[in-house]
Parts: C-alpha cells; sequence; structure tokens
C-alpha cells in the first residue's frame, strides 16, 4: 500500500470523488472492446476502411496521443466519440454492485456526499451509473461535457478537482477524498491542491473493506 494514496484525516471528509471506470465498476474487457468496436464502425462508415484496417489505424492514432476522442477526430474529421459510447448497451456488461450501493447510502445518510467525476461523455457514465448502482447514488455527475465548457480541460488537470471545490460551495480540500485506480489522473491532481485520495480498483475486495473502514 502506497500510503501517499491513504486518506491522513479520515474524520475531516465531506465528500467523495469517485472516478468511475475501476472504482465504480471493475475494469471489464468486454465493454472496453464493445465500445472499441463502435470506434471502429464509425471509421469504416465514414471513411469506408474496413473493419481490420479501421482498427489498426485507430490503434496507432491512440499510440500518438493516447485521447481516444482527439484520435477519432483524426480519423474520421468529427467528433463522433459520444455517439459511439452512447451506443453501446452497457447494462449487458455490467451488472448491479448491491455491496457499493448500500455503502453510498450509508455515507449519504451520514452526511457525506459522493461525487462522479469522469472524462467519460455524460450519457454513458449516466448509463454506467444506473447499471450499477441506480441513478440517485451521487450529488453530482461532472463529465467531460462540463469540465470542457465550464473548465476547458480534463483530468489530469488539477484545475478539475479545484472545479469541484467551487462547485460545491465547500472550500477546504480535506473536506475531500479523491478515489481512483490511475493515481496520475485521478489522485495526485487532488493531492496537489490539499485533498486527500485513496486508491481503490472495485475488483479489489480487500482495499474496498479498507475505504470503508475509515466511515
Amino acid at each position: 500500500m502506497n500510503y501517499r494514496y491513504v486518506p491522513s484525516k479520515p474524520a475531516e471528509i465531506r465528500y467523495l470523488i469517485w472516478d468511475i471506470g475501476g472504482p465504480i465498476y471493475q475494469r471489464n474487457s468486454q465493454l472496453d472492446a464493445a465500445v472499441l468496436t463502435e470506434f471502429y464502425h464509425a471509421i469504416h462508415i465514414i471513411r469506408g476502411y474496413s473493419m481490420e484496417k479501421a482498427a489498426q489505424l485507430y490503434g496507432a492514432e491512440y499510440e500518438r496521443t493516447h485521447r481516444a476522442r482527439e484520435s477519432l477526430i483524426a480519423l474520421t474529421g468529427k467528433d463522433c466519440l459520444n455517439d459511439c459510447m452512447d451506443a453501446v448497451d452497457v447494462s449487458a456488461y455490467l451488472s448491479r454492485d448491491a455491496e457499493l450501493e448500500c455503502f453510498l447510502q450509508g455515507l449519504r445518510q451520514n452526511g457525506i456526499a459522493s461525487i462522479a467525476l469522469t472524462n467519460g461523455p455524460m450519457k454513458f457514465s449516466q448509463n454506467v451509473i444506473k447499471a450499477v448502482i441506480g441513478s440517485d447514488s451521487f450529488l453530482y455527475l461532472i463529465a467531460a461535457e462540463e469540465l470542457m465548457n465550464r473548465v476547458g480541460v480534463v483530468k489530469p488537470s488539477s484545475e478539475i478537482f479545484r472545479y469541484v471545490m467551487t462547485k460545491t460551495g465547500e472550500p477546504t480540500p480535506l473536506a475531500y477524498l479523491s478515489i481512483g485506480d490511475e493515481p496520475s489522473k485521478d489522485l495526485d491532481p487532488a493531492i496537489e491542491v490539499g485533498m486527500q485520495a485513496f486508491i481503490l480498483d472495485r475488483g479489489d475486495a480487500i482495499l474496498f473493506e479498507k475505504l470503508k473502514g475509515f466511515f
């Protein structure tokens, strides 16, 4: 356990900031494949390449940019990421997580709010949350559209976490615990602004029990 990513003052926490992929649902290779298939299909339809060629081109472009949206724009000339991801039926790949749902409800009853913060598109993120824990589990769902419109950047910028504090009206960084499975995106930028952090992959039962133990 890296103790940089363990809350030092859990009693002060009033908001949990959750990344979605990883902490909310265990990363799912079948879901990832379904999303990629939609990307390849968009390239196939718009540019006329075979699905195999589209996959090769996307893989090379993503290796260069490390950003799905920019890769699709480069290959199709359109910002079609949201449409591609919205076409995926996430409920076919994800199941309800009653344990996580119960944990979030308990936090809410004790005056601790949860916020979902993601670089993913809004509708896809809403569908994931609905499939896994229900639609009323979060005070806010802050997705890519809002981040770009209000802040102009997405994670890993630390400005995202400052924006969360502005949105809630709570100015004390230690009142927040950022939860994610990618330290460079979810944890280090939060720590930079003074927040607490916890590393979590939903597939790790031991880490999840440790998280619950703080509350």
